[in-house]
């Protein structure tokens, strides 16, 4: 996957897992923080592990944690026209939030999961295990 801008000490990375042999497995992504999906290519993929840290740009400052914004972290959100929800509503395959921060409201009973869960993704939790 590549970047959009120059290597910085601070970037973060996604992988792309495969087994060698044979030539044709199916792959999972692990992308666990991402600033945006331009130029992001996960449509080959089997299974796609997102960043789901938080459903809102403006989630922190809502609840009274930090004035930092999810954008001004490298964190895209999940919810909204440009979040990661809408621009990844192509995707087939199994498609799982990860790396979800304690504030978002995925994590419990919500009209934020249940659009989740309604658009075909998975929450990660504690112990999952993934088989492709």
């Amino acid at each position: 996957m590549m970047g959009h801008a120059s290597p910085n000490i601070e970037d973060n990375i996604g992988l792309r897992v495969a087994q060698s042999q044979p030539a044709n497995s199916p792959t999972l992504a692990y992308v666990s923080a991402c600033a945006s999906v331009e130029g992001l290519d996960l449509r080959g993929d089997a299974a796609v592990l997102f960043d789901g840290t938080f459903f809102r740009d403006n989630e922190l400052a809502t609840q009274h944690l930090s004035s930092a914004r999810a954008n001004e972290m490298a964190h895209l959100p999940i919810g909204g026209e440009s979040g990661s929800l809408a621009a990844l509503r192509s995707l087939r395959g199994r498609r799982i939030y990860t790396h979800i921060n304690n504030s978002n409201p995925i994590l419990g009973p919500s009209l934020e999961r249940y659009k989740v869960e309604d658009a075909g993704w998975e929450i990660a939790y504690d112990g999952m295990e993934i088989n492709i």
